[in-house]
């Protein structure tokens, strides 16, 4: 799924959305990336699936791409043992499913 990077995160609104914010955390800037999954509006997913997630720098590293995309590593497993998904954010807004 093609995905596209919002400027707040009031905008994330579609399967695929996800926006970069610096937030506070005992008292130092931590890079995050809060996102909807592209599964989060499929039918018979978990509820957990369809609500905003986040990613953290670290553990997840970050790389902003010359398209104005960020590319999530390590991997971003969502839910509990087995992931609900599980995959990644790839250059070009691209999530891909492992």
């Amino acid at each position: 799924m093609i995905g596209r990077r919002v400027s707040a995160f009031d905008d994330i609104e579609q399967p695929g959305d996800y926006c970069y914010a610096l937030v506070e955390e005992n008292g130092t800037e931590v890079p995050n990336i809060w996102f909807l999954l592209p599964i989060a509006r499929d039918e018979g997913v978990p509820n957990a699936a369809r609500a905003i997630h986040r990613v953290a720098s670290p553990p997840h590293k970050f790389r902003f791409c010359d398209d104005g995309s960020i590319e999530v590593r390590e991997s971003i497993g969502a839910g509990p043992s087995p992931y609900y998904w599980h995959g990644y954010l790839d250059e070009g807004h691209v999530w891909r499913e492992v």
